[in-house]
């Protein structure tokens, strides 16, 4: 549900491809893992992994690129049904919060959406 040049243009954004790819730690003490940096907040994390990983898949693994792309891009595509655009859908992804996106959280958008 999420279009080939938005996904590849997002993996290339949060990690340019690397599986093993890890944020700086916030300092709330948490950070993004993985192709498409899925947060490791516990609220959000274990959101995403209720509503997009089936127990029956095992033991989620946020560096596996398969677990990682399994959950994050059915996450985005809901983003992009509950905000109507892909634009809006990449500012939450990206921030969690439309409203109070930074310049810096709207380019990234407009990169990846605007990728060949």
């Amino acid at each position: 549900g999420v279009p080939e040049s938005i996904t590849r243009q997002l993996m290339h954004e949060e990690s340019r491809g690397n599986v093993d790819a890890q944020s700086y730690v916030t300092f709330e003490g948490y950070y993004s893992a993985g192709l498409f940096q899925i947060y490791t907040k516990p609220e959000n994390y274990d959101y995403l992994l209720w509503k997009y990983w089936p127990s029956s898949e095992g033991e989620f693994d946020v560096y596996n690129p398969i677990h990682n792309a399994s959950v994050a891009l059915p996450y985005l595509r809901d983003l992009h049904t509950q905000y109507g655009s892909w634009y809006k859908a990449l500012l939450f992804y990206n921030h969690g919060d439309i409203a109070t996106a930074s310049e810096r959280t709207k380019a990234y958008a407009r990169r990846i959406i605007n990728a060949k």
